[in-house]
């Protein structure tokens, strides 16, 4: 798999990304570093290729099979193993803490997300008045 790639905008903070195909599906995981005073916080963003708009009308069926099963065991390898190279490429110290913060578009995700998150420590929070899933880690 590809390794983290880094994106940068003039007037923006950096970010990281990898892009990854299943069955002819591009799937793209950006995560942004929003440095604060006495942590970070690592928004998770995901999408997707091939959407319903971009499909022809006869093939709809199978947009919801393109690979998303795999795709989202990817993404959540990818969000899990995340933290530690930013730790390591961001030379940070002991004690800052992180938080690694995943929004959604719709209930379905929500739920989806949740499903596969909580045995890995995410718990619902509220963030800038809306609800997201949030991990706290603190480097040692």
């Amino acid at each position: 798999m590809s390794e983290w790639k880094l994106g940068k905008e003039e007037d923006y903070y950096d970010w990281y990304y990898k892009k990854v195909y299943f069955n002819g599906t591009q799937y793209r995981l950006s995560i942004w570093p929003y440095p604060e005073i006495k942590s970070i916080r690592l928004w998770v963003g995901m999408s997707s290729g091939n959407k319903r708009k971009h499909v022809d009308s006869g093939t709809h069926d199978n947009v919801g099979r393109l690979g998303g099963i795999k795709a989202l065991v990817w993404i959540k390898k990818q969000v899990l193993e995340f933290p530690d190279f930013y730790i390591k490429d961001a030379h940070l110290k002991k004690g800052v803490k992180l938080f690694v913060c995943v929004g959604w578009e719709d209930n379905r995700r929500r739920n989806i997300y949740h499903r596969a998150l909580k045995d890995e420590g995410f718990r619902f929070a509220i963030e800038e008045g809306k609800k997201i899933l949030m991990k706290r880690i603190i480097v040692t």
